[in-house]
């Protein structure tokens, strides 16, 4: 059932139709078919949990650092949705900025505030 659940999810988000997933029935204590819940009676992961939760946190997790280059660019690519983004520059410190990378791609611009 992993290998089922990691290649319907992966066939579900790659699907430009989709916008989320909703799914009912993660406890076998509280489900209609419990040899197919995400957790066990005492709410502990089953295979399948293992491989939704590899795919979201490990698989479709943007987590990159980039150098920028002589124009003060850097590029990286992530998955659409929102991102915290940081950057950190010699003698002014880090910036964070939250930013929404849109399904069809895009350039974001973070820029320091202008020095007092």
């Amino acid at each position: 059932i992993a290998d089922y659940t990691r290649d319907f999810y992966t066939a579900l988000f790659a699907h430009p139709a989709v916008d989320g997933i909703l799914s009912w029935g993660f406890w076998a204590g509280a489900h209609w078919r419990p040899d197919v819940a995400y957790l066990d009676d005492g709410f502990n992961p089953r295979p399948s949990d293992h491989a939704l939760r590899r795919l979201i946190f490990e698989d479709w997790w943007t987590n990159a650092s980039a150098p920028t280059d002589h124009a003060g660019v850097a590029t990286i690519r992530g998955f659409h949705g929102q991102h915290q983004v940081t950057i950190d520059a010699p003698g002014r410190g880090p910036l964070t900025r939250t930013i929404d990378l849109p399904a069809e791609g895009a350039s974001i611009e973070i820029a320091y505030p202008a020095s007092d």
